[in-house]
Order: structure tokens, then C-alpha cells, then sequence
């Protein structure tokens, strides 16, 4: 089942143009805020490190960044360790912490994270309850220092519902036309499968993750200077530095 799950994500970042963009958004602004810091080491928090790609991107963005990634994956560790020395990248800058993103982010004090970044996972996140979205933006905004900047760059309903849709479904025919090309015809069509089911899961009300929402949550829970940096398509890369001095 994990193997499966690996394999669904590999044809999705493979097939799907628009994602690799959002990423080199996000390393630009980690690059752009990084370099505004005077201070010999900063300090980055990483909401979920999956195969490597978004740890990349932040510790391209400057060589003082040191890296704490939470992920309930440990295999998820060891594939981004081998994205790292591919890269030439030093996997002792990065401090792994086994845990869903909320509860890594109990294990670090107040005010000692100076950038916090995300990409594709806080859409996973349950609209309410416990590990919900807002308590994952209540605890970005505790463990950051004042003015510190939380980056995120994932699926947001940023418009029309209905295009919004119409996009998940295009988003759908290319994971599938991709797959079909580039995997066996058998696991083309597993993979398709499991990939709608996740995809229809995304756009449930418990699940969907809308923009004004979102910017809402981020001023309740002490952010300032919220921005829309870059949209394309289904993906957003939005920005918000922590309020206070």
C-alpha cells in the first residue's frame, strides 16, 4: 500500500507541470525573505518533506538555513535524504521530527523559527476538529518570531467554485493521460484509480481549502501582510509574515 502511494505521487509530480513552478515560487520567496535576515544560522520549519522537493528549495534558497521537517513518514526521510546528496546538499542541515505537522511544531518553543513552509499538504489537513487547518496556522504563528514568514504554496479554490472543479477534472485526464504513457497499462489504471479517489476526496467540504478562508484563519491567528504571490490553475503560493515586534 505505501509502495502504491509512492508510485501515485511520483506520476502526479512528474505529470504535472504547474507543481514544479509553484516550488521554484516558493524557494524564490524563502531566497528573497532569507536574504533580508542578518543573523549567521536561520532557522526553517517544513510541513511535511515527502519525496524532497519543497526541503530542496528551501535549503537552496541560503546556505545559513538549518531545517527542522515533520512528517508521520519516516520512509519519507530517507527519500528525501537521497534527494539531498543527489542535490550535493548536506543532509545534516535537516532535523527530522516523526509526527503529523501540528504535533512536531509542540516540540518547538516559542519564537524560535525564523521561516515556515509548506507545500501541497496543508490541503490534507481536516477544515475542523483536532489537526485542523487553523490549528495548524495557530501553531505556524507560535513557534515563528515576529515578522517571520509562513509560505505555502498548494491547492486553493482562489475563484469559481465551478471552475475550480472544471480544473480537477483536467487535472485528473493529465495524471491519467501521463500514466498511461509512461507505466504499464495495468498499473496506469491502478494508479488512476487511487489518484481520483484522492483528488475527489479534496474538493469534500471537511477537505476543500478556500483562499478566503484561508486569509481569514491567518488574521485570527496573528498574521500580517497576507499576499497572493503567484496563482496558476488549481495552485496558489500565498505568503504571510507574523505579526508583532
Amino acid at each position: 500500500m505505501q509502495e502504491q502511494a509512492y508510485e501515485d505521487y511520483r506520476i502526479y509530480t512528474e505529470s504535472n507541470r504547474v507543481y514544479h513552478e509553484a516550488q521554484q515560487t516558493l524557494g524564490n520567496v524563502v531566497r528573497d525573505y532569507a536574504a533580508t535576515l542578518k543573523k549567521p544560522n536561520i532557522q526553517a520549519f517544513e510541513i511535511g518533506c515527502g519525496f524532497g522537493d519543497t526541503t530542496v528549495q528551501i535549503l537552496n534558497a541560503d546556505s545559513r538555513i538549518l531545517l527542522f521537517s515533520g512528517d508521520k513518514d519516516p520512509n519519507m526521510f530517507t527519500e528525501t535524504n537521497k534527494r539531498l546528496i543527489l542535490e550535493g546538499i548536506k543532509p545534516n542541515r535537516v532535523y527530522y521530527l516523526q509526527n503529523d505537522a501540528v504535533q512536531s511544531m509542540k516540540f518547538l518553543r516559542n519564537g524560535c523559527i525564523d521561516i515556515v513552509a509548506s507545500a501541497q499538504t496543508i490541503h490534507n489537513f481536516p477544515n475542523d476538529g483536532e489537526g485542523s487547518k487553523q490549528d495548524c496556522y495557530i501553531e505556524i504563528a507560535r513557534i515563528l518570531t515576529p515578522g517571520g514568514l509562513f509560505v505555502n504554496a498548494d491547492k486553493y479554490v482562489h475563484g469559481n467554485p465551478d471552475e475550480y472543479r472544471a480544473g480537477i477534472a483536467r487535472r485528473m485526464a493529465e495524471f491519467a493521460e501521463y500514466a498511461f504513457q509512461h507505466r504499464s497499462s495495468e498499473k496506469a489504471r491502478e494508479a488512476i484509480t487511487r489518484w481520483y479517489e484522492h483528488l475527489i476526496h479534496d474538493i469534500q467540504p471537511e477537505r476543500i481549502m478556500h483562499l478566503d478562508t484561508a486569509i481569514q484563519q491567518l488574521t485570527e491567528a496573528g498574521f500580517v501582510d497576507i499576499k497572493t504571490v503567484w496563482s496558476k490553475e488549481l495552485e496558489v503560493v500565498l505568503t504571510a509574515l507574523k505579526g508583532g515586534k
